[in-house]
């Protein structure tokens, strides 16, 4: 009789902390731009590195008898980070493609469902004007094979250039306008061009 009662109470508790309904958070966000020194967001700073920030609300908990704990973020299904804030905070990683957040319980423990899924795409990245097509700077093939060498024409001097990866991890820096990409991933770069009369950027995409 005691094995069967210790039975019991091991299956409603096993059951009260897996069939509870822990709520989700709402309405995730990402932004993407442009991070300066002082940690502020642009869209037209081709100088800086990418920054992810995120933002969601946080899930209604008056109806649950177990305390919000802090969050978990994932990335393409695989954990990426563990935060306690649902107001905008930077991504340390990441990359195109999909996130959602989850929220985390305790006692009794648990872990949400996931939020809205946000998709990451191109679209999600700034980019600077073409003013420097008016200078006479331009940049071809775009988009290009991986095993396609890129050439950069330009009527003013070119003083560097230099390629990112979307995270703004520097890959290539040369002075040579002709570039070959082949040992790269296909994938979203930006490639900043340093001349005589500016820096600009340009997105380059290895299909």
């Amino acid at each position: 009789m005691k094995n069967l009662f210790m039975l019991l109470t091991a299956i409603i508790s096993t059951h009260f902390s897996f069939g509870q309904n822990f709520p989700n958070p709402q309405n995730f966000e990402i932004e993407v731009c442009y991070q300066t020194d002082d940690n502020e967001c642009f869209f037209e700073a081709p100088e800086y590195s990418y920054i992810f920030r995120y933002q969601f609300e946080a899930p209604d908990v008056t109806d649950i008898e177990s305390e919000l704990v802090g969050y978990n973020i994932y990335y393409e299904n695989e954990f990426l980070l563990f935060t306690e804030e649902t107001d905008f905070q930077t991504l340390i990683s990441g990359g195109i493609g999909e996130y959602y957040v989850t929220a985390l319980y305790s006692e009794p423990d648990g872990e949400s469902d996931s939020s809205n899924i946000v998709v990451l795409d191109d679209s999600y990245f700034p980019l600077e004007i073409n003013e420097y097509k008016k200078l006479g700077v331009f940049v071809s093939p775009n988009p290009i094979n991986s095993n396609e060498k890129i050439k950069i024409n330009s009527s003013i001097p070119i003083n560097k250039i230099l390629i990112f990866e979307a995270l703004g991890q520097k890959i290539i820096e040369t002075k040579n306008s002709t570039i070959q990409l082949k040992d790269q991933k296909t994938g979203i770069y930006f490639m900043t061009i340093k001349t005589s009369e500016g820096s600009f950027t340009e997105k380059i995409i290895i299909k």
